[in-house]
């Protein structure tokens, strides 16, 4: 990894700190799932769907939860609220073509 220069010792310094704070704060999130029955999973506090794991949990807050898709495919407008599921169509639906997707713009709320 390389850091330019002029963010000397300083920066390296907070960034590592930084990194050590997440990853305890992940562990401690990880050791309490690991004490939870195979069964708890976290809720969306919205609309009650809910995930195995938080982080998806947290995306689906985020970029999907009353929100309309994001993603569209360029050849038929097939629409997804995640760009994998896009990326798949084009494979299985349209064999050959450019896998490209069009990234619609919604104001958010």
């Amino acid at each position: 990894m390389y850091f330019p220069p002029s963010q000397g010792f300083h920066y390296l310094t907070d960034q590592y700190q930084q990194v050590g704070q997440l990853h305890h704060n992940y562990s401690r999130v990880r050791a309490k799932q690991e004490n939870n029955d195979n069964n708890d999973r976290y809720t969306c506090p919205k609309c009650e769907r809910s995930y195995r794991h938080m982080h998806h949990m947290l995306r689906h807050c985020k970029f999907e939860c009353g929100s309309p898709p994001r993603f569209q495919c360029p050849y038929c407008g097939m629409r997804s609220k995640q760009s994998n599921n896009v990326y798949k169509h084009i494979r299985i639906k349209h064999p050959g073509s450019k896998l490209e997707i069009v990234v619609l713009h919604y104001d958010q709320q």
